[in-house]
């Protein structure tokens, strides 16, 4: 698991309407976010995009102990949306593509910290593999449902989603700064045996339960 996650990523955004009933499609709004999976602040100075983006993150840059840092495209755009401005604003130049892409952090060292090739569902190829239609331009983000998931590449060389899920609310949001709203904790911890047999139920006799 990445010590920095990338977590959250608003590709193409959009609002439901204008005020005269035609989409917004403003990319302006673009975000990634990151997750600090680590029980200790990291200082992120110098730490830059080496793909997707070109943004290099300035002197004083830090994500709290388990928390959250957003870079976002456009700082009054982003106000406008979400009523505050992005921790790190804004990047160099560049933009996501709607389409997918690779996104790679790399810390000031140079060392890749952390990536995801993303895909935009656009193709039955991508779906079948997993990727989402819906956060093209619908509104939703694109969720990692937890850090230690990532994606996977299969035998064929192709690029399947097996962590990646669309944000569930219905306000084009997504949730920047914020635990994701499809988060799921793929652990499970075995535990002191259970008293009670429960044999023939599906479920072992000492039990699981989430992490």
């Amino acid at each position: 698991m990445p010590d920095v996650a990338i977590n959250e990523i608003m590709y193409n955004p959009a609002m439901p309407t204008n005020a005269d009933g035609t989409g917004n499609f403003d990319d302006s709004r673009e975000f990634v976010e990151f997750h600090n999976t680590t029980a200790s602040a990291i200082d992120m100075s110098g730490w830059y995009f080496s793909q997707g983006v070109n943004d290099t993150f300035p002197s004083g840059t830090s994500i709290a102990a388990n928390g959250y840092l957003v870079v976002g495209r456009d700082s009054a755009a982003y106000y406008a949306k979400y009523g505050a401005y992005p921790d790190v604003c804004c990047w160099d130049s560049g933009a996501l593509s709607n389409s997918g892409e690779d996104i790679v952090l790399k810390n000031a060292a140079g060392a890749t910290v952390d990536s995801v090739d993303y895909e935009d569902g656009n193709s039955t190829t991508e779906t079948n593999n997993g990727w989402l239609s819906s956060t093209d331009g619908t509104g939703p983000s694109l969720e990692r449902t937890h850090p230690t998931q990532g994606n996977a590449v299969n035998s064929s060389g192709a690029n399947v989603n097996v962590a990646w899920a669309a944000y569930t609310g219905t306000d084009s949001s997504g949730t920047p700064g914020a635990q994701n709203s499809t988060y799921s904790n793929p652990c499970l911890l075995y535990t002191s045996p259970s008293p009670r047999d429960q044999r023939g139920s599906g479920v072992p006799a000492w039990g699981w339960k989430k992490k």
